[in-house]
């Protein structure tokens, strides 16, 4: 496998592209979203992701206190194929995170809920390269949905229109990107 992965690396960058951690992506991304319905937590304003030290760290804030009947899920892309190399609206996502009315599933832990004025308005997790399945150097790619009765909102944005169809991500502006470090620098603390 890691021979076939050198050959595609080799041909990916043959063919004038680079995978993200070649082409120098930093270990930290974020995105703000402007709430669209402010007041609920149906509405996602930011995401962030860190990855260094061995540990990802994850988080998103919404524009009002989290919806009880909500599914808050943040997905992550680590492994062949990624979202860029899918044609067929296709989930790729390889991990998934989701918090719900007080009970977190998937890999990793709850690192502490974000509650100003006692309302819980977001998530933080820690999750390990080991339990995603990855190395240093490595691609990260994440993005948020929120669910209820279908999807309320994503972020980063997936934009449908007559040109593109499919919701989920396709392009490099529809996740966050970044390399698994071996830096040694804490985590970036989420606002309490």
């Amino acid at each position: 496998m890691k021979s076939l992965l050198k050959l595609t690396t080799a041909a990916l960058l043959a063919l004038g592209f680079a995978p993200f951690c070649l082409a120098g992506v930093p270990y930290v991304d974020s995105i703000d979203d402007p709430c669209d319905i402010p007041g609920t937590g149906l509405d996602a304003y930011d995401l962030y992701l860190q990855c260094n030290n061995y540990l990802c760290f994850a988080w998103f804030r919404t524009c009002g206190p989290l919806d009880p009947k909500a599914k808050y899920r943040i997905h992550f892309d680590t492994q062949e194929p990624f979202f860029y190399e899918e044609d067929d609206c296709l989930t790729t996502s390889d991990d998934t995170v989701m918090y719900r009315n007080g009970k977190l599933t998937g890999p990793g832990e709850l690192d502490h809920l974000i509650q100003p004025d006692d309302e819980i308005i977001g998530v933080a997790w820690m999750i390990s390269y080991d339990e995603l399945g990855i190395e240093v150097g490595d691609d990260v790619f994440a993005w948020l949905d929120v669910h209820r009765k279908g999807i309320q909102d994503r972020v980063p944005d997936t934009y449908v229109d007559e040109f593109d169809t499919c919701a989920k991500p396709q392009d490099d502006s529809e996740v966050l990107a970044v390399c698994a470090a071996d830096d040694s620098s804490p985590p970036t603390c989420p606002p309490d």
